[in-house]
């Protein structure tokens, strides 16, 4: 008989979680979801009675405790005084829109010092009763689509997740011994108490939706089941690693590297060229002082190489193949050839 292999179970049984901002929104969420799979929940906010009533919808288990996750003293005073958790929901956060001409050191401290300084704080204050207990267990960061693209009004808030995600990265390196994983969920824009003003706008709202491409605001059901994945088992093997949630946002291929009929057909051969199946953009670049260097190092030029065997990554690029350089030379993929010839980016 052959001997099937068992799907990994969701369940989070005897799991101790902890998440933070849970008293509306995503956080509530992902404590629902937690409590549901058979985790003991805990949720962490500043506002007491939100927290508490929170809890008690939630039942199962699920305790309230009132504390502000920038106070760095209180968050380790916290966790040394616990049981270590198994799951951590780093989901706090806030944000101020506004250009980046109006933002002023308060705004900054005040969206940093939230989303990326505590949450820096807790995923440490938290791993270290984690090492310290040998306890194995999952960090999830909740970041945004915003970690991974840019948009207008959201300097402050770009800047917190795009630093989420590098220090995601470096958590999972640092914990990967001590098998803790650590993974951030980057949401697209979700309908909860933080947008519900900003949805009030109706060319806002139709902006959002015209880049969604699934056609709807999230919800933050949306987010229940990869938060619920990312605890589990179910995950076991990911690590340092983001599920981007956003109805296809960040999916749209941005214009570099698009077909442009500007560039020129090969002199010789009559082929367009090409790069990993691609039509190549090249760069023109506005020239350099003299005291910068050569004139001829202030510009990209395309660069042919008739090489029969030209190979780029690995790859055959047929009988010639463009590289985008500063200068003639030898080409770097077949040694023994010479650039047969080089001509101006159009």
């Amino acid at each position: 008989m052959t001997a099937l292999p068992r799907t990994p179970s969701f369940r989070l049984d005897g799991k101790r979680a902890l998440v933070t901002g849970a008293g509306r929104g995503i956080g509530l969420a992902a404590a629902a979801a937690l409590a549901d799979a058979g985790a003991t929940v805990t949720l962490l906010a500043r506002s007491a009675q939100e927290i508490e009533d929170a809890a008690q919808a939630i039942g199962n288990g699920a305790v309230a405790e009132t504390l502000d996750v920038t106070d760095i003293e209180g968050i380790a005073a916290f966790f040394a005084a616990r049981d270590p958790f198994h799951i951590l929901v780093n989901n706090a956060g806030t944000n101020r829109p506004k250009p980046m001409w109006d933002v002023t050191p308060a705004d900054y401290d005040a969206v940093l010092g939230l989303n990326l300084k505590a949450a820096f704080f807790v995923a440490q204050a938290c791993a270290r009763r984690m090492i310290d207990t040998a306890t194995p267990g999952s960090l999830i960061h909740i970041g945004s689509q915003m970690g991974h693209v840019g948009g207008p009004n959201r300097s402050l808030y770009c800047a917190s997740k795009w630093a989420m995600e590098g220090m995601n990265k470096s958590f999972a390196l640092d914990l990967a011994v001590h098998n803790i994983r650590s993974n951030t969920i980057a949401p697209t824009f979700i309908e909860t108490p933080l947008t519900q003003p900003m949805f009030a706008d109706t060319a806002f709202r139709a902006e959002v939706l015209s880049k969604i491409k699934l056609g709807r605001i999230g919800q933050v059901e949306d987010l229940m089941g990869a938060i619920l994945f990312l605890a589990s088992n179910a995950s076991a093997m990911m690590t340092g690693s983001s599920l981007v949630i956003d109805g296809g946002w960040t999916a749209e291929r941005s214009r570099i590297g698009q077909r442009d009929d500007r560039i020129g057909h090969h002199p010789r051969t009559g082929h367009r060229p090409v790069r990993h199946g691609l039509p190549v953009r090249s760069i023109r670049l506005p020239p350099a002082p003299a005291r910068h260097g050569p004139p001829a190092l202030a510009a990209f030029h395309r660069l042919l190489c008739d090489g029969p065997t030209c190979r780029s990554n690995g790859r055959a690029q047929g009988p010639w193949h463009v590289r985008v350089r500063a200068r003639r030379g030898p080409c770097r993929f077949c040694p023994r050839r010479t650039l047969a010839r080089a001509f101006p980016a159009a």
